[in-house]
């Protein structure tokens, strides 16, 4: 986001994205045989995490834990606590997952960082939903 990028100490933008699971799988081969198609593989789960004007991140899994709200939580967490001074306004932008991402935990996140003050205002700019 423009805003991010031109006032970082205004505005902070954070996309957050997992990958499609079955290109994950490890090892991955640009062309599959039959008999690689048939091999045993490692499943692991990638979430990308963008931060418009600062850095990216990815977090990878091994699949141990359900992919839902709790992950996407604590990649915002996670994300924020390496970002010092935080700005007052955050904008997330987030796949339309009412599984993992637009759901009342991760609403209540937002609103709960508004309230202890950590951000005047949380902003998924997808849907323009002010908290």
């Amino acid at each position: 986001m423009q805003k991010a990028r031109q006032n970082p100490n205004k505005y902070l933008s954070i996309i957050i994205d997992g990958m499609d699971q079955s290109k994950t799988d490890l090892p991955s081969f640009a062309c599959e045989s039959k008999e690689t198609s048939k091999m045993w593989k490692l499943a692991t789960h990638v979430t990308g995490v963008l931060v418009h004007g600062r850095h990216g991140h990815c977090f990878i899994d091994l699949k141990q834990f359900p992919h839902d709200s709790n992950l996407t939580c604590n990649i915002i967490l996670t994300v924020l606590s390496e970002i010092q001074p935080l700005p007052p306004v955050l904008y997330l932008q987030l796949d339309n997952s009412g599984k993992d991402n637009k759901n009342r935990f991760v609403f209540a996140l937002c609103a709960l960082l508004v309230e202890l003050k950590i951000f005047r205002k949380v902003n998924d700019y997808t849907f323009i939903n002010d908290i």
